[in-house]
């Protein structure tokens, strides 16, 4: 597994190992669609793709490689979806899609009314607090699972009949004074979302942290599919 100093590293060098050892593969759906023109259906991919960020230093130069809306409301996404997501409410649509409408607003009322067909607060609020609880009673517990993909929920919408969650779990672990934090994502954009995906798990890490009076450790990161679209790729010229 690669080890990276800071979020800035871990960015660069997966965007270069992408560009570098990403296979060419055909999707047949994406999110909620099914019926994908070229820009869509190719992507270039890496598949059972990990690596360690030791610290989470150097966020403003990450979201740099990445984001397609200015700085500031990069980080204002980060900070409002965040709130978001440890409100304890199970929002829908909540409040952080509005500031990356161009992304988000395709997605709100397709499945009737104004919601999405699922947010992270409604897969936060349940858990979160659990969590933190188990954490204080058992320090050295492997059982601080967090899990946002649930299969009773999230199986029979596969084939792009609605949107599930790309993120699969979070686990925690009390080791050598600090919170590591493993996290594991299914499918992950690296040109469109990478960079969110992985402030937001810092945060979430810094949270629990917090609440535990511990710093905050390694942030180790799986993921079976890291992937970027022809669409995205042609724009940066390394398709």
């Amino acid at each position: 597994m690669r080890i990276f100093s800071d979020y800035y590293e871990a960015g660069s060098e997966v965007l270069r190992d992408l560009s570098e050892m990403g296979v060419i593969t055909r999707i047949q759906s994406m999110q909620d669609k099914t019926d994908l023109d070229d820009d869509l259906a190719i992507t270039k991919e890496v598949i059972g793709y990990s690596f360690t960020v030791l610290t989470h230093d150097r966020l403003d130069d990450m979201l740099e490689l990445f984001r397609k809306v200015p700085l500031r409301v990069a980080k204002d996404y980060i900070d409002a979806e965040f709130a978001d997501r440890i409100s304890g409410e199970p929002l829908n649509p909540g409040n952080a899609w509005q500031l990356r409408a161009e992304t988000w607003a395709e997605f709100l009322g397709k499945q009737g009314g104004k919601k999405m067909s699922y947010t992270y607060p409604e897969r936060y609020h349940d858990r979160l607090e659990n969590v933190v609880a188990e954490l204080k009673r058992n320090p050295g517990t492997r059982q601080a699972i967090h899990d946002v993909y649930r299969g009773d929920l999230d199986m029979q919408n596969w084939g792009g009949k609605k949107r599930i969650p790309c993120s699969i779990l979070y686990q925690f672990f009390v080791r050598q004074g600090a919170l590591h934090i493993l996290y594991f994502i299914r499918s992950n954009d690296l040109l469109e979302h990478f960079c969110y995906d992985m402030a937001l798990t810092g945060r979430y890490q810094e949270y629990v942290a917090e609440r535990l009076s511990l710093p905050v450790g390694d942030l180790i990161y799986m993921t079976g599919s890291l992937h970027a679209y022809k669409k995205d790729l042609d724009e940066r010229g390394i398709f």
